[in-house]
């Protein structure tokens, strides 16, 4: 997945928290995010800080901090 799916699956995974009902689906949706923030850290430690340091929001995400190749596409995992 590159990165900026990546963000985009962490941006839309905030939101389905809140349409989430059960426990279950709430932390399945929790541990997704977890994974998401440890792939991001993963691939750009430097970007995921910078985005912390600049008062990262749950609903947002650090797209704007992460380092892109020309061509607009990112790592793929």
């Amino acid at each position: 997945m590159a990165d900026l799916e990546l963000c985009r699956v962490w941006r839309a995974s905030f939101w389905a928290l809140h349409t989430q009902t059960s426990m279950a689906g709430l932390l399945r949706l929790v541990v997704l995010r977890q994974r998401c923030l440890d792939e991001l850290e993963r691939r750009d430690s430097a970007a995921v800080r910078a985005w912390l340091d600049h008062g990262a929001q749950a609903a947002g995400g650090p797209e704007r901090y992460l380092r892109h190749p020309p061509d607009g596409h990112a790592d793929a995992a």
